[in-house]
């Protein structure tokens, strides 16, 4: 058996994932449960998720909790008693959904955790299982060799392995994506992310430290939920700027996000002034309608679909991708084909849902007449309002039932 043959044999149901966000590692954890072998290669030397929290809704819950984790994400992760949105400027309660009635419409908890959390038990998840192997400190870039026999990358630890795939999920900026014809290049979304996060003994009646709340405001909007089993309040302010800096996490001045918040409600301003430290990326977004699989090679979560935040599904998007594109692995030996059938089967939901996303945004930092017309509404109708808008997407399940 010649060499080349070799290695294709030794890696037809063999793996790569690149990149250990939370997409590559469900990923994997997917992939595995499906019976192959899977190496994730992360060019970190350590993992240290980026931002603070993250929201999971019922159509992302849905697949974590088919891989075995429900109970470990309900140990860590908090129920918010309601989603509110309040008027910015007032501080007025516009509409509130509950956290009950989210439940008993999904028949399945919405959750709001620690990113870093929620990344924990994933890699514990990947630790435990025999057939992942989790490669630290290694990048894996665009130079990767592929044929009909498989795909081989030029890393040394991995130099000698043959894979059937590689699935790119490096997020945003990845540095796979050139090795894809057709994939849409990551662009500045002229907006930028502020975090932060105050303990819940320091808000005091400032706010009801127990759910979701989105203030609404000219041009920009906050949001702020309970993380690290209540512990902790995540805070994520999004403002409107022309900025493409790149890095995640990097220092910001609270001075500069209160100047954009000067108008806004004194609650507000007291409560984001009780952060030690705010940290500022600017938002990029990948058009979904790009291509995302090329042969033996596919893109996964943001390094595919990069959207904005304003319907808190990237990470759910990146989820639900997961479980797609392996059960279309697992249906057949033609790779190249199932890599094309998980792009079809995925990209009309996640361009509905990136478009969604976008007009949200738009009526989130409304002003003067639209934003009065908009705060009517959801004073009159809210809760429907908000249910009609996400029915769709939290329905979803990745066994099409």
């Amino acid at each position: 058996m010649s060499e080349a043959a070799r290695l294709a044999e030794a890696g037809a149901r063999r793996v790569l994932v690149v990149g250990a966000g939370i997409g590559g590692l469900t990923a994997a954890l997917a992939l595995a449960k499906r019976g192959f072998r899977v190496d994730i290669a992360e060019r970190a030397e350590e993992l240290d998720e980026v931002g603070a929290g993250i929201q999971l809704s019922a159509n992302a819950g849905r697949v974590l909790a088919d891989l075995g984790l429900s109970s470990a994400i309900a140990e860590v992760a908090i129920e918010p008693a309601a989603i509110e949105i309040r008027n910015g400027r007032s501080g007025a309660l516009l509409s509130s959904v509950s956290g009950s009635t989210l439940k008993a419409r999904y028949d399945f908890p919405y959750w709001v955790i620690h990113r870093a959390d929620l990344q924990k038990l994933l890699r514990e998840a990947v630790e435990q299982s025999p057939a992942i192997k989790l490669h630290l400190g290694v990048d894996i870039g665009p130079d990767v060799v592929a044929d009909h026999t498989g795909v081989q990358v030029r890393a040394l630890q991995l130099a000698d392995v043959s894979f059937a795939v590689v699935v790119a999920a490096d997020g945003v900026r990845s540095s796979l994506r050139s090795v894809v014809p057709g994939a849409a290049s990551a662009r500045a979304a002229n907006r930028t992310a502020w975090r932060a996060l105050i303990p819940t003994a320091a808000v005091g009646d400032l706010l009801s430290a127990d759910r979701v709340c989105v203030w609404l405001g000219p041009r920009a909007h906050v949001v702020i939920y309970p993380v690290a089993r209540g512990d902790a309040v995540n805070i994520v302010a999004i403002v409107e700027e022309r900025s493409d800096q790149p890095g995640w996490g990097l220092p910001g001045a609270f001075t500069d996000l209160a100047e954009q918040l000067e108008s806004w409600s004194p609650r507000l301003a007291q409560l984001l002034s009780l952060a030690d430290s705010w940290k500022t990326y600017a938002l990029m977004s990948v058009d979904p309608a790009g291509s995302w699989s090329s042969d033996r090679l596919a893109l996964l979560g943001d390094a595919a679909h990069a959207m904005l935040p304003f319907l808190a599904q990237g990470a759910a998007m990146a989820i639900e991708d997961a479980a797609i594109l392996a059960d279309r692995l697992s249906a057949g030996s033609d790779v190249p084909a199932a890599l094309k059938s998980y792009e079809v089967e995925r990209k009309g939901r996640v361009i509905r849902v990136a478009a969604a996303a976008a007009r949200t945004g738009q009526r989130y930092h409304f002003t003067g007449g639209m934003a009065a017309a908009r705060d009517l509404a959801l004073r009159i109708d809210g809760e429907r309002l908000i249910l009609n808008e996400v029915d769709w997407i939290y329905r979803w399940r990745a066994s099409g039932e």
